[in-house]
């Protein structure tokens, strides 16, 4: 019975992928660890390996074509056994950035543009996160002085 060649997922975000060379041809023979294809993602290029003995039966996906992970891409199998009617795997649709017109109507309506009371206003300590100077306070919770939070010195 002919197994599916998956598209293997190399990381935990990564959504889809290509491959960028069929390293076998339709027809060869493949054995276990031998490289069938070598894929690119969005931060490198890895080999996939093959999973089982047998002969590469269908190559599904072209080189240079952006599919999801965990799809279909090949069959592998023995020579003469029929290949399961699949269809080969939608290449992955492109992510669209959020346009400029729609971030412009993500502003807050002029009521809410109204400055802070000067009481209410979040008290600014330092510029980055980590940098105030020792002693200083961090956030309104923490103590002041040198012993930062660890009692009296002794």
């Amino acid at each position: 019975m002919p197994q599916p060649i998956i598209m293997p997922k190399f990381g935990q975000m990564t959504e889809e992928s290509a491959i960028v060379e069929w390293r076998k041809k339709e027809g060869d023979k493949v054995a276990k660890g031998d490289v069938l294809f070598t894929v690119e993602t969005d931060k490198s290029v890895m080999e996939a390996e093959a999973f089982a003995d047998g002969t590469l039966l269908k190559i599904l996906v072209p080189p240079g074509v952006n599919v999801p992970v965990q799809s279909t891409v090949g069959w592998l199998g023995q020579p003469g056994e029929p290949i399961p009617a699949v269809e080969p795997p939608k290449p992955a649709s492109p992510k669209t950035e959020p346009s400029a017109p729609a971030a412009a109507r993500r502003e807050c309506s002029p009521a809410r543009r109204t400055a802070w009371p000067a009481k209410a206003r979040p008290r600014r300590t330092s510029r980055r996160p980590g940098t105030a100077k020792p002693g200083r306070r961090r956030c309104r919770s923490a103590p002041a002085g040198p012993t930062s939070g660890r009692g009296r010195r002794r």
